[in-house]
């Protein structure tokens, strides 16, 4: 989609929070080896706006400890256009990617979220207070116990480019001991 401006943000920004969660779901997306992965795994929820456009948001999980990193909101995307923001987010990532019921979207975010928290870490995302409300609590099933968080029974953190290394490292070790958590430092 095209730079936004401040306008058409807060627009969205009022729909979403407002509006959204009262529409059917449509597509959910995620990268196709999301059940194995320890790492990062990304969302697209989308749902149906009156018009037939498309609301959607977008929700990069660290399934290895650090829960939600980042996550945006958009409104008014065509069918076809929301499509292919999906396969253009996963071939800039260089990942394949799958369709997933709207449960599943939502056991794997609200599960690496509680798992985060129980690492000590809560969303790093300031927009995460809007996309929230984009969500449906009541759509998490017990399938989200079959998940795999962290990483052979404990956390595991992979150092990003933007994260504050010594900051998780130090909040890791604290909760958990020097060896209670897994740890590599990505290849940037």
């Amino acid at each position: 989609m095209q730079q936004r401006t401040k306008q058409e943000m807060q627009l969205a920004k009022k729909y979403v929070t407002s509006k959204a969660q009262n529409l059917p779901f449509h597509k959910c997306f995620t990268n196709d080896n999301w059940f194995n992965s320890h790492d990062l795994t990304s969302i697209y929820v989308s749902r149906v706006m009156p018009s037939g456009k498309i609301c959607f948001c977008m929700y990069l999980i660290d399934k290895g400890c650090l829960g939600l990193k980042s996550t945006a909101f958009f409104i008014n995307a065509e069918p076809d256009e929301y499509e292919d923001l999906v396969a253009q987010g996963y071939q800039r990532e260089g990942r394949d990617y799958v369709e997933i019921t709207p449960s599943q979207a939502h056991n794997i975010i609200f599960g690496g979220i509680d798992y985060a928290e129980e690492c000590g870490f809560t969303p790093m995302d300031k927009d995460w207070r809007i996309t929230e409300r984009f969500l449906d609590e009541d759509l998490i099933t017990d399938e989200i116990d079959d998940i795999e968080f962290g990483r052979d029974g404990m956390p595991f953190y992979m150092s990003g480019p933007y994260d504050n290394v010594s900051k998780i490292l130090g909040t890791l070790r604290r909760n958990f001991g020097e060896d209670g958590f897994q740890y590599t430092e990505a290849p940037f």
